[in-house]
């Protein structure tokens, strides 16, 4: 991939076309800036992720265009609950960007699909596509406001980052049947059936219906605790390059800064530049699928309070931070997948350090068959069940129908 001419051609097209739109853009909208006097001279946002890792990364290129168009930003690590944001006035948080969750979408199944998508459903250019072109984020916005929780016309969501796509897990090498995944269902079954696995959203969701696995997912939080403790036969977390930062470079490290404290011996993770403890290889986690099926990029929001949304931005400001989400979107998308395969190249390392298998490529054909066979049925179950996410389903088949069996 890294080696693709037509791929490095698109990044540098991204760079030079993509970002200069974004400047004009950005002008634009100072020009036509209108600031009442009761709204904030500084924003107040919390960002889910650690600028150090490519989610943070990504949420803060969102936040320095944003700074252009808005004015002064003071930027938190952390989250924002729903309440805290359609309250600023007194609050004083007026903003966050991070994964879509419960807590604003009313359900982890709803928020999981703006996220990623469906298994063997969108590329990551047909979610973009079907967010910005063909109702997505009209529809998401429709979701958010019937959240009891929330209420109607409280907050505005808005798409603002897109990831690279995550990798195939990483196994307990001495889980597996000769330290990989077997190519055979019975023995899938077998292997899968009542082991719990660190497997975020619609994926660990179809892997729980079709291979019974117990799924544990806390949306941001690192699974590495769960592997100390080999607590799980596998897991997911995030991409290549920030699972290269998380799980071999940094082991450990709190990306989102949500643990007061966790010690490896007696240094707390997070606070310095080393980290003193083990590599999950190390840790005996040492199969790795570089490919991934389940969720092939992750996307993060940007909620802001709606009276500051409507009142204090102009609508040719309302347009622009829309198209700024749009165009970090691809330009963060486009620097990490640039980013991968040496990315790769060095969790091969740590792996076969440890004699481990590194696997070139995705899970084996019988597995991947059998959850795309059961894909279809599985979801239109959970459709019947919960009213939002039937609708957010009819959205995206009336973009492209839902056919993973030809994926």
């Amino acid at each position: 991939m890294g080696k693709n001419p037509r791929i490095l051609i698109l990044i540098v097209a991204i760079i030079f076309f993509a970002l200069p739109v974004m400047s004009q853009e950005v002008q634009a909208a100072k020009d036509g800036q209108q600031i009442e006097d009761s709204c904030p001279t500084t924003l107040n946002v919390a960002v889910q992720f650690r600028p150090e890792h490519t989610l943070g990364d990504q949420a803060q290129s969102f936040i320095d265009a944003l700074e252009s168009v808005v004015g002064p930003i003071n930027v938190t690590v952390g989250v924002y609950a729903p309440g805290d944001i359609a309250n600023s006035e007194t609050t004083g948080k007026h903003a966050f960007v991070g994964l879509p969750s419960a807590a604003f979408h009313g359900s982890a199944l709803v928020a999981d699909t703006f996220n990623s998508g469906l298994p063997f459903q969108f590329s990551a250019q047909q979610h973009r596509s079907w967010l910005f072109k063909h109702g997505g984020v009209q529809v998401e916005q429709e979701v958010v406001d019937s959240n009891p929780n929330i209420g109607a016309n409280r907050i505005v969501v808005r798409p603002a980052a897109m990831s690279g796509p995550e990798h195939g897990l990483i196994f307990n090498t001495d889980e597996l049947p000769n330290g990989v995944l077997p190519d055979d269902l019975d023995a899938a079954r077998d292997l899968f059936d009542g082991q719990p696995m660190r497997f975020f959203g619609n994926g660990g969701r179809l892997m729980a219906g079709v291979f019974n696995i117990i799924q544990f997912a806390v949306p941001g939080q690192t699974p590495y605790q769960l592997m100390v403790d080999q607590a799980i036969i596998g897991a997911d977390f995030t991409g290549a390059v920030g699972d290269l930062y998380t799980f071999f470079e940094q082991p450990g490290v709190d990306i989102a800064k949500t643990l007061s404290s966790w010690e490896c011996d007696t240094t707390p993770l997070g606070d310095g530049p080393d980290s003193p403890c083990a590599n999950v290889a190390q840790l005996g986690y040492a199969t790795f699928y570089s490919e991934a099926w389940h969720q092939l990029y992750d996307v993060q929001d940007f909620y802001v309070d709606a009276d500051y949304w409507n009142n204090c931005l102009s609508s040719r400001q309302r347009r622009t931070i829309e198209r700024l989400g749009e165009v970090n979107m691809l330009v963060g998308r486009a620097n990490e997948i640039s980013q991968t395969p040496r990315a790769l190249k060095s969790i091969r390392a740590y792996i076969e350090a440890e004699n481990g298998n590194f696997i070139k490529g995705s899970w084996p054909s019988a597995i991947l068959n059998e959850l795309k066979a059961s894909a279809l049925d599985y979801f239109g179950g959970l459709a019947g069940n919960d009213a939002n996410f039937g609708k957010v389903l009819d959205s995206m088949n009336d973009f492209i129908e839902y056919q993973p069996t030809e994926k």
